[in-house]
């Protein structure tokens, strides 16, 4: 279907959507442009069907895939162009999302949107990118892990602060503590703006050597590029022994508590890896054209990076081999970043963000 007859198609769902009646019980989620299963809202969702029976979570989806996983499992979904999915956007009056609305439906809003983002930004977004300051949005809501994740996401939204909360983030339950030594690394770089950028360049020079010292040590490294970095990352041949892909489709917190080392560049991930109290190694080889010509920052990079800095696959070789033998290698470093980044270190975001919602909503006295 084009664009032009999707939104006509809607289009009379969007004229009586505002008289619609709502019900405060039907709560909506969807992630990642309706694509996904995963993130935040995944975490909420499923916490909700498990331990909430006052609430009726609804998952909606573009994906056919997502929608067949999720009705093998019992949980209620609906594809976002079917009846009962234009009914039930309709009928919701709060829904969860990682990007806006249009992780739901891009034509049709629910009254009270809650953002739960996709990371606690490093990176500046929003109005800190684009300067084009809007009138705050009532029924908008966001969720921070700190006093200064909540700053910045004042700044960079459209909303009133006191419609920020601090929770921390439902997905950051993934994070269970457990000791373990070096065996499994994953390599999460960010995307860049400049599409002549090509991080599997980067990924593909000193390769043999880097598969040649983690065969020795018996440790496995994962690669896994950004959600926009796709199609590159569909094209990376990959022929190694230690050296593997992970897939894209699938929710890297999943499985993020499992790897014992994190080696990044200006993700955003390297912040609730924190969590697991486990190595990270920053990988910034582009640092400078990054801040010029990608994205400013936050903070001072090496203020809040608790890590080595390596520019090439030889010193990350050199900074993997030492937190191989010296497990208090930045221990210290890692912990004061975490709790400056961390209010909270638990696994009660979920419960935090459900007593918000229920409070935006009136339900908080029922």
């Amino acid at each position: 279907m084009s664009l032009k007859k999707e939104k006509l198609k809607f289009l009379p769902f969007r004229l009586i959507n505002r008289v619609f009646p709502k019900q405060k019980s039907i709560w909506l989620f969807g992630s990642w442009f309706g694509d996904k299963y995963s993130d935040s809202p995944r975490y909420l969702f499923e916490y909700i069907n498990l331990e909430k029976k006052d609430i009726r979570p609804i998952w909606i989806t573009k994906d056919n895939g997502v929608y067949t996983f999720l009705k093998e499992r019992n949980f209620e979904v609906y594809m976002f162009d079917s009846f009962l999915g234009i009914y039930y956007t309709l009928r919701a009056s709060i829904c969860f999302v990682t990007q806006s609305h249009i992780d739901i439906n891009k034509y049709i809003k629910v009254p009270k949107i809650y953002n739960l983002w996709h990371g606690n930004p490093l990176k500046k977004i929003g109005n800190d990118v684009s300067k084009n300051k809007k009138k705050y949005l009532k029924d908008y809501y966001l969720s921070a892990s700190s006093e200064i994740e909540k700053e910045n996401l004042f700044s960079a939204f459209n909303v009133f602060k006191e419609n920020i909360f601090i929770t921390g983030l439902p997905r950051n339950s993934a994070f269970k503590k457990k000791k373990s030594n070096i065996k499994k690394i994953i390599y999460m770089p960010t995307h860049r703006e400049d599409s002549k950028s090509n991080v599997v360049d980067v990924i593909s020079k000193d390769i043999e050597k880097v598969n040649a010292f983690l065969k020795s040590k018996k440790v496995e490294l994962y690669l896994r590029l950004h959600y926009y970095d796709l199609e590159k990352f569909n094209n990376l041949e990959l022929n190694y022994t230690n050296i593997k892909k992970y897939d894209l489709d699938e929710d890297i917190y999943q499985s993020i508590n499992n790897f014992d080392l994190l080696i990044t560049d200006y993700s955003s991930i390297y912040l609730d890896y924190l969590l697991s109290d486990k190595p990270i190694i920053f990988f910034p080889y582009d640092l400078d054209n990054y801040i010029s010509k990608d994205r400013e920052f936050y903070y001072d990079y090496d203020d809040v990076t608790p890590g080595p800095k390596c520019f090439d696959w030889n010193q990350i070789i050199i900074e993997v081999d030492k937190f191989i033998n010296d497990k208090s290698y930045y221990k210290n470093d890692l912990l004061k970043t975490k709790n400056k980044f961390h209010i909270y270190q638990d696994d009660k975001y979920s419960e935090r963000v459900y007593l918000e919602a229920k409070r935006i909503l009136g339900l908080d006295n029922e």
